[in-house]
């Protein structure tokens, strides 16, 4: 149920002109984290990841990080499937040995000052649009150079953080599951890039002879095929 890990680390960090993260992909159950004698906070749930910031608290040699972990497993009220802590000396039947700790990797990253934390694409039709959560200082002229790429062609566009934009996308290939095409972008803010990938799709509810069905680019969906929205 309860379990420490210790790590120092002697690989020297720069902090000048960047910022220091220390990323989890995730720990089961509850987590409690320690760098250099600092908490920095604790994060509740197996199954999702988290950071931590560290800029403030690196030092020029040896970096000690001490993670506490609480897992009651099937002896408390969180998820925990068909976990037992039984199963550890009596195996057998429909229950697992428990996987409690640090299952997913950990890593610190460094980052710019200003970088790009996070996105959202949503999409039509016929564009798409972007939101880039930005973390750092910024300016009024601070943009984001997105560059759109799908065979011979590019889609360019200058957006500003933190702010929802939507990019058109000329003629454009709807994904469908006969043909499952996808747009990749690269998003690039000052030193910091980022690359993914998006599809031209919607969904919606239709009714079709008084039936209602699902809807993908506005045409009923049926297992066999497709039918006009007509």
């Amino acid at each position: 149920m309860y379990m420490y890990y210790r790590k120092v680390i002697s690989d020297p960090f720069t902090t000048a002109n960047s910022r220091i993260f220390l990323r989890f992909g995730a720990v089961d159950w509850q987590t409690t984290v320690y760098f250099n004698r600092v908490k920095l906070g604790t994060h509740t749930g197996g199954y999702s990841g988290f950071s931590f910031e560290v800029t403030d608290h690196i030092e020029s040699k040896d970096n000690e990080i001490i993670i506490f972990v609480y897992d009651p497993s099937n002896y408390g009220s969180q998820p925990y499937g068909k976990q037992n802590i039984q199963a550890i000396s009596a195996p057998g039947g429909d229950t697992y040995t428990p996987s409690s700790g640090i299952w997913q990797t950990v890593w610190m990253e460094e980052v710019p000052k200003t970088f790009i934390e996070k996105i959202k694409v949503t999409p039509g039709l016929n564009n798409v649009t972007m939101n880039f959560t930005v973390s750092g200082p910024t300016t009024s002229s601070t943009r984001i150079q997105v560059k759109i790429q799908y065979g011979s062609s590019v889609v360019t566009a200058n957006l500003s953080p933190n702010t929802p934009s939507s990019v058109t996308i000329p003629s454009p290939r709807l994904w469908t599951p006969d043909d499952p095409f996808l747009y990749h972008f690269t998003a690039t803010l000052d030193s910091d890039a980022i690359q993914s990938y998006f599809a031209l799709r919607t969904f919606k509810i239709g009714t079709e002879n008084g039936v209602t069905r699902p809807l993908l680019n506005n045409k009923f969906l049926f297992l066999a095929g497709w039918l006009d929205q007509s």
